[in-house]
């Protein structure tokens, strides 16, 4: 499954998205059916059936991934938008959760990777912000190589031009004093003078 897909790109937005997979749809199938066939098959009452099928339904709504969206714009704000079905069965008049920060704070935008349990190494997109914290882009890792990943934040780093804020950040930081040598060398210059009026006097 692709990490992220682009929705919208122009030169003051960008749209990105990301919905449940073929594996996460796959595997909310598979326990619907699961719990069909319980109802089916099996010579229980109907008060039980009832109850195995409704437990393999919240199963299978919870086993579904978030849906989630990262609206960017260069000259304002850049907003993270998630929601889920359960969400949306249990509480269908809250409002998505969302996070609003200034995108002109962010500072870089770089893929990193978490440890997931018998499956192996996870890779999500983080941003970094001048105030010092970070934001994932998605609230879950997805597996992969990391390629899909790369390419969302390159994506980012060229629409928000972080190559050149990098750069001026290192000039900042590496920049010497202005005048510095000019200031060792004038008072190198008046210590010598001292120094020779000093021989002419003993002379």
């Amino acid at each position: 499954m692709a990490y992220m897909s682009v929705v919208a790109h122009n030169d003051k937005m960008l749209h990105l998205a990301r919905s449940p997979g073929f594996r996460a749809w796959a595997t909310f199938f598979g326990i619907l059916a699961i719990g069909g066939g319980m109802v089916i098959f099996s010579h229980d009452d109907w008060l039980w059936k009832s109850f195995c099928l409704f437990c393999c339904g919240f199963v299978a709504i919870c086993s579904l991934d978030d849906w989630e969206e990262c609206i960017i714009e260069k000259d304002g704000d850049i907003l993270l938008k998630r929601f889920s079905l359960v969400e949306k069965i249990l509480r269908p008049k809250q409002n998505q959760r969302q996070v609003i920060a200034e995108s002109s704070s962010i500072v870089k935008a770089e893929v990193e990777a978490e440890d997931i349990r018998f499956f192996g190494r996870g890779r999500l997109v983080m941003l970094y912000f001048s105030a010092g914290y970070t934001l994932p882009l998605t609230e879950k890792c997805t597996l992969g190589d990391g390629s899909d990943h790369e390419v969302i934040a390159k994506i980012i780093q060229k629409f928000l031009a972080l190559d050149q804020k990098k750069w001026g950040h290192m000039e900042f930081n590496t920049g010497k004093p202005p005048h510095s040598r000019s200031t060792t060398s004038s008072s190198s210059s008046s210590s010598s003078d001292e120094m020779e009026e000093e021989d002419a006097k003993t002379r």
